[in-house]
């Protein structure tokens, strides 16, 4: 029965993680479009640096900053980085300001200055999630309707 309901719900979770991978990624790949058209470049304090570690690996660097806009306006905010910048700001004690993009409409929505990410392992991941997802839907109705045309054997 178990193995039923998990061989059940494996499609819907392929296509789900793969769908939603596609957006993410098409969403983060929007902010880094705008950062790079129309963002505005200024001078942000690093504040602290915070990072994940699973068994002596480091990872999943956040930077969070704080800094004014042309306005004056006052902003707090953490900005992820890959490992190498991350640990750089980390162990430089002489890094105290970083040069950072900010949406002007959003200044929340902020990137370090010249560290653009690529994106198209992300879109071949959940290319493959989906592709995987129809090719096991139709693999399945092709192996029922093959089981359905047996004779039965008495």
């Amino acid at each position: 029965m178990l193995s039923k309901i998990r061989s059940f719900l494996t499609i819907p979770i392929l296509l789900l993680f793969g769908l939603g991978l596609a957006y993410i990624t098409f969403d983060e790949q929007t902010k880094q479009k705008a950062l790079l058209d129309h963002g505005k470049t200024t001078q942000a304090a690093v504040e602290k640096v915070e990072w994940n570690k699973k068994r002596s690996t480091e990872k999943d660097f956040k930077v969070f900053v704080k800094f004014e806009t042309e306005t004056k306006q006052p902003v707090s905010t953490s900005i992820k980085v890959s490992n190498e910048l991350g640990k750089k700001i980390r162990d430089d004690n002489n890094i105290q300001t970083v040069a950072i993009l900010y949406l002007p409409e959003k200044p929340a929505t902020a990137a370090i200055a010249g560290d653009t990410q690529e994106f198209g392992i992300q879109y071949g991941l959940a290319a493959a999630l989906i592709v995987g997802a129809i090719g096991l839907f139709f693999y399945r109705r092709r192996s029922a309707a093959k089981e359905a045309a047996a004779p039965a054997v008495a």
